[in-house]
């Protein structure tokens, strides 16, 4: 847009040229005043911001120490980046997560488009997961599903980026941390401490979070610690809870697996028994 902007400032001073020797030749100035013009009724029409969610995972704790080059590639994949520290970082746009993926007789159900708030406004959701903003605000406030509230500041092409992070590694430790947790591993209610890591999980069986059946899923509960953990995670059923706006993992709620399991599993409409995409 800086580029476009000198360019037409450019444009101006030819064009006053022009019209003067228009004005003694007939020559081409209008041609040039028609581009001004237009790109003039561009900029005026130009009223609303557009907004953008950005949900930001960082994973601090995995150990790559157990990953191979093959493991890093396929971790690179489906979007995540190794930060210098050996942290795994992916940002995740809401149009990520508008994809019609069937699986079985289920769907994922259309994304809380009343989770949206700016400056406490509700607001809606365009299709494509943006939301319009008046070009006049320098700043907002931006809330989505039970996720604590961001500001996002306008930047020099009029857009807004609300950034969201979430700690997946202390999120994903606190979910398996069941001392809190009395009872049997039943269908409705709580669930007894979480089967070991490593435990291969079937369709139908019982499961306290389908946060590990991504569409490149192995089928199996790992640490926090292992980097497969994060690999299963993308487009798994935990991820669209929260990408939809019905999971708020964000603001803190990491004991979001009880006391009822699979909860955002049920919020997207999908079954809380293990299944894959």
């Amino acid at each position: 847009m800086i580029v476009i902007r000198k360019f037409f400032t450019y444009i101006g001073g030819v064009a006053t040229l022009a019209l003067a020797f228009g004005a003694a030749t007939g020559g081409l100035s209008s041609g040039i005043g028609d581009l001004l013009s237009e790109s003039q009724a561009e900029a005026s029409q130009t009223k609303n911001g557009n907004g953008e969610i950005v949900i930001k995972y960082t994973a601090p704790d995995v150990d790559l120490d157990t990953a191979t080059e093959d493991d890093l590639k396929l971790l690179e994949e489906v979007g995540w980046i190794v930060d210098e520290d050996g942290t795994l970082t992916i940002e995740r746009t809401l149009d990520e997560f508008e994809l019609d993926h069937d699986h079985d007789s289920d769907s994922h159900q259309v994304m809380d488009t009343s989770s949206l708030s700016v400056n406490d406004s509700q607001t809606t959701l365009n299709e494509d997961g943006t939301f319009n903003v008046a070009a006049d605000t320098d700043e907002v406030e931006v809330q989505f599903g039970g996720h604590q509230a961001v500001t996002a500041e306008k930047d020099v092409a009029g857009n807004y980026t609300a950034v969201f992070e979430v700690d997946l590694s202390e999120t994903l430790f606190a979910m398996d941390d069941m001392s809190d947790v009395e009872g049997d591993f039943t269908t409705q209610g709580t669930l007894s401490p979480v089967p070991p890591h490593g435990t291969r999980y079937s369709p139908g069986q019982m499961v306290h979070c389908n946060r590990f059946n991504g569409p490149q899923t192995d089928d199996v509960h790992y640490a926090h610690s292992h980097w497969r953990a994060y690999y299963n995670f993308v487009l798994s059923d935990c991820d669209y809870g929260v990408g939809q706006g019905y999971c708020s993992i964000i603001s803190g709620n990491d004991k979001c697996n009880r006391p009822t399991r699979a909860e955002c599993s049920l919020d997207i409409g999908h079954s809380r028994l293990y299944h894959r995409h």
